[in-house]
């Protein structure tokens, strides 16, 4: 099944944000190695704190470009299959959370379970700089088998994102994507791209370079 054009773009993003972490992961494991081989003290050219910064960065820019195209796929259901729902006022108007709850409910499109945890990491990230004050990360954490949890976790109060951890949410973030674009465009009748998405081939970049940083 072909992707929308939508679809398409959103994965071009996630592959440019995953290809970014990938460089920077690939640089900080060339540094380890060396300063180990050569017996030297491990002096990582790389603020830590700079790091998980970056990777808490590339964690709400993964969720953002999910939440972006569950509005724009919205937005292209009410145009091209109108009797599917009815919404009674524009998607720009509508919060993020309402407009997941039609994609996923209203419609009936599968979401994954660590997509709930990915979108309140994100807010927490963005809205309370990393503080889960009101214990929703955590919660959600708990909700997620622990294999699923993507490598996120809530150390003393705060979320902590790895540099891995960001690769892992890229890479849930892009099969959600592309498992829920494909049936859109079939189900709604909804306008397919003859290009080919980055999506697919970020899947094997991510197994191509696991291998290669063990």
């Amino acid at each position: 099944m072909k992707n929308t054009q939508q679809g398409i773009e959103a994965q071009d993003e996630l592959s440019r944000i995953h290809d970014g972490l990938i460089r920077m992961a690939a640089e900080v494991e060339t540094s380890a190695t060396h300063a180990a081989s050569a017996d030297e003290v491990l002096t990582i050219p790389h603020d830590p704190d700079a790091l998980q910064h970056l990777a808490e960065r590339a964690v709400c820019d993964a969720v953002d470009i999910y939440q972006t195209y569950n509005a724009r796929i919205l937005e292209a259901v009410v145009v091209y299959c109108p009797s599917a729902l009815t919404l009674g006022r524009p998607v720009k108007s509508l919060r993020d959370s309402d407009i997941r709850k039609h994609v996923h409910r209203t419609l009936g499109v599968f979401e994954d379970t660590p997509m709930g945890l990915l979108v309140k990491t994100r807010n927490c990230l963005s809205h309370s700089r990393g503080r889960d004050e009101d214990g929703k990360v955590l919660a959600a954490l708990k909700s997620v088998p622990a294999p699923r949890r993507l490598g996120i976790a809530v150390v003393d109060g705060r979320v902590c994102i790895s540099p891995r951890a960001a690769i892992e949410v890229c890479h849930a973030v892009q099969i959600q994507l592309s498992m829920m674009d494909q049936e859109l465009a079939h189900r709604f009748g909804l306008p397919s791209s003859e290009r080919s998405a980055s999506g697919p081939r970020l899947l094997m970049r991510i197994v191509q370079k696991r291998s290669n940083m063990k």
